[in-house]
């Protein structure tokens, strides 16, 4: 019996997880993600473990990271 219906799987995570799991993609030290977001290694820390800057934050903080990778896919590109 085959399903023509495409199942969607939602993960929910936390913004720390989101920002490690981006940072690791990157391949990126905690040092090297707060260079690239303009923060200080310890931000970077306290995100990663468990208190999220605030909400304006975390929205520039993932703007930010679009850019990158972005910028990132089309060196690879080249």
């Amino acid at each position: 019996m085959s399903n023509s219906s495409s199942a969607v799987v939602t993960i929910s995570m936390s913004f720390g997880n989101r920002l490690r799991l981006r940072r690791l993609v990157l391949g990126w030290s905690q040092k090297e993600m707060a260079a690239a977001l303009d923060v200080s290694p310890r931000a970077v820390w306290k995100w990663e473990t468990g208190k999220p800057p605030i909400l304006l934050t975390q929205e520039a903080v993932d703007a930010r990271l679009n850019i990158v990778e972005n910028q990132r896919k089309k060196n690879l590109k080249k």
